[in-house]
């Protein structure tokens, strides 16, 4: 998972570890949330991540797994940002926010 922070906050430039501890200390709190509210009737609240398990089921190789993880949990971290940068941009101004602008954000994350 380190790698994956690593990996985002290089190419965004932001060379500071404070940020990358921060940003992974905010994904911590929001899994526990997600987990203990919405996502709660599944669950999941103890579950624990096995590259095992996707390796017997698809036939692959575990660094092939990790890679995969790495680049899912790094969209979902960009797809944030970026419509937490949108959020930001228009709140100063006191626009409306339209639904057009969430469909294009929805085109964007898909």
């Amino acid at each position: 998972m380190y790698k994956i922070f690593i990996k985002f906050i290089f190419r965004k430039k932001i060379p500071k570890i404070q940020g990358i501890k921060d940003l992974l200390d905010e994904a911590k709190k929001t899994c526990l949330k997600l987990s203990t509210t919405e996502l709660n009737q599944l669950q999941i609240g103890n579950y624990k991540y096995e590259a095992n398990e996707a390796i017997e089921e698809l036939g692959i190789t575990s660094e092939l797994v990790h890679q995969l993880v790495e680049d899912y949990v790094a969209q979902i971290i960009k797809s944030e940002l970026h419509f937490l940068k949108i959020l930001n941009e228009l709140n100063p101004l006191n626009k409306s926010i339209y639904r057009t602008l969430f469909e294009k954000l929805v085109v964007f994350n898909i």
